[in-house]
């Protein structure tokens, strides 16, 4: 299997006004696309699995195990020991009907973000470009904890590890 990350971001923003009553003006933005380092077995660091899913915390918690990761598309089971999370993306549908909140998990904790929560909002979506600064997936070191206020409320996740 050969694995590659290419993210890519792009932002387009319009708004038309009429201050005056009498005319339209038009104000935009574009931002040309903006490409975060592409990552595969060939880069540094590499990146050799990829590990893509859904959870529902819904009005709970629901923890992520990253050695034993769900990948839908593939239908499998993956276990990332070893290897570090190198790029990983959390995003919540727009029927969400509040925040999902993503952390190390209350046992074996993967620090993320130096152990700080990440807020997903309905409809939005949290990026991480992580490179090389995390530790392997471990024993100790393994568990997200995905803590949702409302019931049936998801959360998509995408890891790139290696």
């Amino acid at each position: 299997m050969t694995v590659s990350v290419n993210p890519t971001f792009r932002s387009n923003a319009s708004r038309t006004t009429d201050p005056t009553g009498s005319a339209e003006y038009t104000i935009s933005y574009n931002e040309t696309d903006r490409t975060t380092p592409k990552f595969d077995a060939d880069t540094t660091p590499p990146v050799t699995e990829l590990a893509a899913g859904q959870i529902t915390p819904g009005a709970g918690t629901s923890t992520l195990n990253l050695a034993a990761i769900p990948d839908t598309p593939s239908n499998q089971t993956l276990d990332l020991t070893g290897i570090k999370v190198v790029y990983c993306r959390f995003s919540c549908p727009t029927t969400n009907g509040a925040v999902v909140k993503v952390k190390p998990g209350a046992s074996n904790p993967y620090n993320l973000q130096g152990g700080e929560e990440i807020w997903v909002y309905p409809g939005g979506q949290h990026e991480l470009v992580l490179r090389d600064g995390l530790t392997d997936v471990a024993a100790g070191a393994r568990t997200l904890d995905c803590v949702g206020s409302v019931a049936g409320d998801k959360l998509n996740y995408l890891f790139a590890a290696g």
